[in-house]
């Protein structure tokens, strides 16, 4: 799985392509059938029809919130997650442990580089849904420059029935956490990961 960490990783070297245009969008034959079905509100369309809006539009800004990517063109958001083994390729480069028959999920050319997205979920959603979601939970994400621990140590406190390796898992609470640092974690502070959290302790909560 592809982690917070991995995934502030992809975000910031698609950032140093802000301010090329849309040339061409191409997706694949792996791509999500109907992205809109699943489930919350928050499912958008996804046809090939709607994609081919972004043509002509600057890739204004990126943001990543925990596992998920936000590549923003004007009102329109790509959002992208990456699963287990999800890449980004720029031009010809291809990162560690790329297979060299994933075919890309959705390229972009642009004015200049050329992006594709492989063994990945995208999906166009609005701007405004995005970046709501963003500054709503940038204050829990590990890998944010605006983590907040005080805000992170309340929210995980809110939950002390639950298992302690579901709270850290859950992308609500902790945005980015995976099971590689969930399992570091529990081993820091020396806590079962089936252990409820209200038993981890006052004192752990920070630690965690």
């Amino acid at each position: 799985m592809v982690e917070g960490p991995g995934c502030k990783l992809k975000g910031e070297r698609l950032a140093r392509l802000k301010g090329q245009h849309v040339v061409q969008t191409q997706w694949g034959r792996n791509r999500p059938k109907d992205a809109s079905k699943g489930s919350g509100v928050e499912q958008e369309d996804t046809t090939s029809e709607k994609s081919d809006h972004l043509v002509g539009l600057p890739l204004s800004n990126v943001e990543t919130l925990g596992k998920e990517l936000f590549v923003y063109f004007g009102e329109t958001c790509l959002r992208v997650h990456f699963g287990m083994n999800g890449s980004v390729q720029i031009k010809g480069q291809k990162n560690k442990g790329f297979q060299k028959t994933s075919e890309p999920v959705l390229t972009l050319t642009l004015t200049v580089d050329s992006v594709s997205f492989h063994d990945c979920t995208v999906q166009i959603r609005s701007t405004s849904n995005c970046h709501d979601k963003y500054v709503q939970f940038q204050h829990l994400d590990i890998c944010s420059s605006h983590f907040s621990l005080s805000q992170a140590t309340r929210t995980v406190s809110c939950h002390g029935d639950r298992m302690l390796c579901d709270v850290l898992l859950d992308q609500t609470v902790l945005p980015g956490v995976g099971n590689i640092i969930k399992n570091e974690v529990g081993i820091l502070v020396f806590s079962h990961p089936h252990l409820p959290q209200g038993k981890t302790g006052c004192v752990r909560v920070p630690q965690l």
